[in-house]
């Protein structure tokens, strides 16, 4: 709730001007800053995103505790498919349960 509140603030305060100063227009200047901080913004996220992906042939190891330090997330390659191992995880067949049955 507190992340919308915050996202809407900025929102608002500009409602809250407009409404206080109903004669004065936007200038040209306004404009293109607006434009241009929009265009920036979205190219940043674009340029972002594409600059953070992941080849095709590595799989994402997410943090965990190794000798009681953190190890960062990290992408490592995929190893080789041998002939007992089927290359998708998802396909494997389990032999028994993941979980042992709680007792009674």
């Amino acid at each position: 709730m507190l992340n919308l509140l915050l996202f809407l603030l900025p929102f608002a305060a500009y409602a809250l001007w407009r409404h206080l100063n109903p004669r004065v227009g936007m200038s040209g200047v306004e404009v293109a800053l607006a434009v241009l901080g929009i265009v920036l913004a979205v190219g940043g996220a674009a340029w972002f995103g594409l600059s953070r992906s992941m080849a095709p042939d590595t799989v994402y190891v997410p943090p965990h505790l190794q000798d009681g330090r953190v190890v960062p997330g990290h992408a490592v390659p995929v190893p080789d498919a041998s002939p007992t191992a089927p290359a998708d995880p998802a396909t494997r067949v389990m032999t028994g349960p993941a979980d042992p049955a709680p007792g009674p």
